[in-house]
């Protein structure tokens, strides 16, 4: 049988022809010089193909191209690999896995253009009658729509006013991050333009925030990401390889999985060191977990679903937020009240710039200590006996009992350190009785108090 004698057979047939848009011209251009050099006259497959391609789907198919399978040639074996791609793909589509355009051929579109046809003007690629030279159709390469999938993982990084240390933060995340994974920038209201530029000369999106708060600005991260999973960090911290790859598998095998923390290192042993946890062992969490075991704002990744589910992150809490900062933690609390777990992953691992003085040192620990009182009153004012309970342990347990030990190994400035944490929490709880508590979240405080805490 010949060729155009079998094309129009399936036409006519009962056979089904699947239309697919062009979507690589380059590439069928290639094909078609390749073919000419070839000594392949293209004509010969008896198609004529302009915008679309059609591909038989019945076993006759070998029939219809077998001079193609004869081909002692390279043109001929990329065609024939075309088509069964195209076939997979009709496939899939059928069986709903893949999203395409699927009208049957019409006879009229259809037509031979072989040896003794009848030759008609048409345009090609570039719009001249016979871009491929007299009588050569309009051949190209048809491939299914490229179509990127969605981003697993979402990685937001918050910076104010820190562009040097987002800089450095950046080229490692860069080194880590995998194909398909979105990173967005969030400017927690900067005062200069350094920030945009870092994030920009680094190929990153960067956006926004008018209003400086660090919740606040985790909040636009998770407004301007997309993925289902969103992991955030410091501008100060470096993820290590496989960090991504770690926090997403720690939510793979447990859909009630709502948050994942991961290790964080000092990137020193000498000096006061802030936000750091070295544990080896993996550990689930449920609601009345001891909080000190949780992990850190520094590392770790929620899901979307979970933490839209409680709000967001309380813009009274965090950085800038006039309430002190335990954001990381009043987060993980409403997440696991709500019912879902978490999971501590060491193999999601990252270090974390220990840059501040024993000054500064001590300022962060006084801002931690507003936070984790003004978050133990929000547990006692929603739920009394659990709040109390969260008080009394961050006063005895991660309060005196933490400071002795320090005391006791030598190390008086972390010793100072948890002592201004600790008091701080008993003034952080009396300045929380005050602020309105509205579903779980504080408003903003009515006399405007004053910011207390790390600037970043």
């Amino acid at each position: 049988m010949e060729v155009d004698d079998a094309a129009r057979e399936f036409v006519s047939g009962p056979a089904q022809l699947w239309m697919l848009q062009v979507q690589d011209v380059v590439s069928g251009t290639q094909l078609v010089e390749q073919g000419r050099a070839e000594g392949v006259d293209p004509p010969q497959l008896g198609l004529r193909t302009e915008g679309s391609f059609g591909v038989a789907s019945e076993p006759g198919l070998r029939e219809a191209f077998g001079h193609v399978t004869q081909m002692e040639t390279s043109f001929g074996r990329e065609l024939l690999g075309l088509v069964h791609r195209l076939l997979r793909f009709r496939r899939a589509t059928d069986a709903g896995d893949v999203d395409g355009p699927s009208r049957q051929l019409r006879r009229e579109d259809v037509e031979p253009t072989g040896v003794g046809a009848p030759k008609r003007q048409r345009k090609g690629i570039g719009g001249d009658d016979d871009a491929h030279g007299a009588g050569y159709p309009a051949v190209s390469a048809y491939y299914p729509p490229a179509v990127a999938p969605p981003p697993t993982l979402s990685i937001v990084v918050c910076c104010k006013d820190r562009a040097p240390l987002l800089e450095d933060a950046l080229v490692a995340i860069g080194d880590v991050l995998r194909p398909g994974d979105e990173i967005v920038v969030v400017d927690s209201a900067s005062k200069d333009d350094s920030v945009r530029q870092v994030a920009a000369r680094a190929g990153m999106r960067v956006v926004r925030c008018d209003r400086a708060g660090q919740s606040r600005a985790r909040n636009r991260g998770i407004q301007a990401s997309s993925a289902p999973l969103i992991a955030f960090t410091d501008d100060d911290c470096r993820p290590k390889p496989g960090w991504p790859d770690a926090l997403v598998a720690a939510f793979a095998d447990d859909p009630a999985i709502g948050f994942v923390t991961g290790q964080v290192l000092p990137d020193r042993n000498e000096g006061p060191t802030l936000s750091v946890l070295v544990d080896d062992e993996p550990r689930t969490f449920a609601y009345g977990s001891a909080s000190g075991l949780l992990g850190h704002g520094a590392n770790f990744a929620v899901r979307r679903e979970a933490i839209t589910a409680v709000g967001g992150f309380d813009e009274a809490l965090g950085i800038g937020g006039g309430l002190g900062v335990v954001d990381d933690h009043d987060a993980f609390w409403r997440i696991l009240r709500a019912g879902w777990m978490g999971r501590y992953s060491p193999e999601a691992l990252l270090v974390h710039h220990q840059w501040r003085t024993r000054r500064e040192y001590l300022r962060t620990q006084l801002g931690y200590g507003l936070g984790s009182g003004a978050l133990a009153v929000k547990a006692i004012r929603m739920e009394p006996r659990g709040g109390w309970r969260y008080l009394w342990n961050e006063l005895w347990r991660d309060g005196v009992v933490t400071a002795a030990g320090a005391l006791r190994q030598g190390d008086e400035t972390g010793a100072a350190g948890t002592a201004v944490r600790t008091v701080a929490a008993v003034v952080g709880a009396m300045r929380a009785w005050r602020a309105p508590l509205d579903g779980g979240m504080y408003q903003p405080p009515a006399d405007g108090l004053r910011s207390v805490g790390p600037t970043g």
